[in-house]
Formats: C-alpha cells, sequence, structure tokens
C-alpha cells in the first residue's frame, strides 16, 4: 500500500484493512513465486529479488497479524492496527543484535552480512507498516468528503 491509496474505500476502516492486508498477501505471493521460480529453473538470484521477497514477507507478516487481532481476538480494526503498531514500534527499537562471530571465515562473515542485509530490510518493512497503518487510522478518523460534522459524528 502506498500513499497514492488514500481513496476512500467502501467498508471504513474495515474495508480499507481488508485491502491493506489482500495487497500484503497478494505482494508475498508475487514474490515468492518468482523467487522460487528463479531458484528452480536455475536462474540467477539478484540482490532485487532476495529484497523484495524479504520484503514482502516481513509487510506480510505485519499486516496479517492485524488481521489476527480483529478476527481471531475480535477487536475492532482500530485497535488492532494500534496494538500491532505498538509491536511493531518495540521491535524498531529493541531489535535482536547480531552476535559477533569468534572466528571470521569467509562463510560466516557472508552469513553475517546476509543476515544483517536481512534485518535491514525488514526494518524498511516496518517503518513502511507504520506508515501505512498510520494513514489508515488518520483516513478513519477523517470525516468523509461531503459529509458534515453532524453527519460524520453519528
Amino acid at each position: 500500500m502506498d500513499s497514492s491509496t488514500s481513496t476512500a474505500v467502501p467498508g471504513g476502516l474495515d474495508g480499507q484493512l481488508l485491502q491493506a492486508v489482500t495487497a500484503a498477501r497478494h505482494a508475498h505471493e508475487a514474490t515468492a513465486a518468482e523467487l522460487v521460480g528463479r531458484v528452480h529453473q536455475g536462474q540467477r538470484l539478484t540482490v532485487q529479488h532476495l529484497y523484495a521477497a524479504a520484503y514482502s514477507q516481513a509487510l506480510r507478516t505485519w499486516w496479517n497479524l492485524v488481521a489476527v487481532q480483529t478476527g481471531k481476538h475480535g477487536l475492532d480494526a482500530a485497535c488492532a492496527i494500534q496494538k500491532v503498531r505498538s509491536w511493531v514500534r518495540g521491535h524498531l527499537t529493541n531489535g535482536p543484535g547480531l552476535p559477533i562471530p569468534e572466528r571470521l571465515t569467509d562463510q560466516v562473515l557472508a552469513h553475517t552480512l546476509f543476515e544483517h542485509g536481512l534485518g535491514h530490510v525488514r526494518r524498511v518493512a516496518a517503518r513502511d507498516f507504520l506508515a501505512d497503518a498510520g494513514r489508515l487510522l488518520l483516513l478513519a478518523e477523517t470525516p468523509a468528503a461531503g459529509t458534515s460534522e453532524k453527519e460524520a459524528a453519528k
């Protein structure tokens, strides 16, 4: 979801949340299928493929957590979004650090650097989730165009 999708969606916040969860799921399925296809066909993997797959997986995870909060735990959409946003902020500030290996072989160095890069990708996805989820909450609080303040207060 990006800032260009800020138009009203039927169903209010619930509809917008469903759209965000569905978009994250579709993006992840597409990037995962492309990555698996490239591996299966023996094609070269690039950082763009790995980034897209890791980013879409992380973003889908955050949106799925919101869906679980609304479905399984029965929270309304706004409370679920706020709860998961709180978890994501904690993840960004208290994320796990990388251990420093005792012996730095080429393989250990490659693993360490790769894990470090994946951590950055997950943090980018977390920040994008926070921004997109925040926009959803703001749109839900803003009266729809063409309604009076009295109608919006109802």
